[in-house]
């Protein structure tokens, strides 16, 4: 036993003193280490710099909260919305007061005179619509009525379209017509469905459909637009006193009857007259008796 341990010491002693000048060599490479890493450190923290630099931003979000009260004047749009009372004429002569989606636009000589507005039925696919941007008061009207003039040409499968609305929101159809083909005409629209409230107005254009093979579009016109109170109840009026002109002529026949009779008595009673004065020249016979005294006295 005792062998294997000398051995091992003297395998361990010589392995003692090599290693030991090793190892402070290799001390070095940590002094190496330590200062790579730490170039590498502080390199690393420019990018914070950066960070802070991204900083900057958040005073510009702090601009636009300012620039929010800004947009607070879209409050003037309400002043525009102001209800607008009857009569209400538009000649659309600049197209004011209106919004325009799809294929609407002004045309300078469109109008039947003038400028009006113009619908392009040639643009498929599209629902168009002109809505008036104010809303009118129909509150005092009895009978609200719109017109405008119109003018047309639309495949059989295009839909045009006045709309009424309470909120802006919902629309419903007073008025639709399809396929038209039309000159200058008026078209006349009752509202008196909506009155006593206020309502929004839009023309509406459907050229959705499929277009047939053939067909021959260009598009719907508009001009000259009222809204007015316009009642019907002074027509019915005349038609009244029509009925109480029969009863004159029945009271004519009762007194042409009792007076027919009166004329032929009447007659009767002068004719007699002239005879009654006949007598009178009988007193003619008197210068016939003195003739014959007046001859007596001659004779001597």
């Amino acid at each position: 036993t005792a062998e294997p341990t000398e051995e091992a010491t003297e395998e361990a002693t010589p392995d003692e003193g090599e290693p030991t000048a090793e190892p402070t060599e290799d001390v070095i490479p940590t002094a190496e280490a330590t200062e790579e890493p730490t170039a590498e450190a502080t390199e690393e923290v420019i990018p914070t710099a950066e960070a802070t630099e991204e900083i900057i931003p958040t005073p510009e979000p702090s601009v636009t909260p300012t620039d929010v009260p800004l947009p607070t004047a879209t409050l003037m749009p309400t002043a525009t919305p102001l209800p607008v009372g009857l009569p209400l004429a538009d000649a659309f002569e600049s197209g004011l007061g209106w919004t325009a989606s799809g294929a609407w636009r002004v045309e300078p000589q469109g109008g039947r005179s003038g400028a009006g507005w113009y619908a392009d039925s040639t643009q498929r696919g599209l629902v168009s619509t002109l809505t008036y941007n104010a809303q009118i008061d129909l509150r005092a009207a009895q009978y609200p009525t719109l017109s405008f003039w119109q003018q047309a040409t639309l495949a059989g499968v295009d839909v045009a379209s006045v709309e009424v609305s309470l909120d802006g929101l919902s629309w419903l159809p007073v008025d639709v017509q399809a396929g038209m083909v039309l000159g200058w005409s008026e078209r006349v629209v009752d509202l008196s469905a909506y009155r006593g409230q206020l309502v929004y107005l839009r023309f509406r254009l459907d050229t959705t459909a499929v277009l047939p093979d053939g067909s021959v579009i260009s598009g719907w016109w508009l001009d000259d637009l009222l809204v007015q109170d316009v009642p019907p109840t002074p027509t019915p009026l005349p038609t009244e006193p029509p009925t109480a002109t029969p009863l004159p002529p029945t009271l004519t026949f009762t007194p042409t009857a009792t007076e027919t009779p009166i004329p032929p008595t009447a007659t009767p009673t002068e004719t007699p007259v002239p005879p009654t004065e006949t007598p009178l020249p009988t007193v003619e016979v008197l210068p016939e008796a003195l003739p014959p005294v007046t001859t007596e006295e001659a004779a001597p």
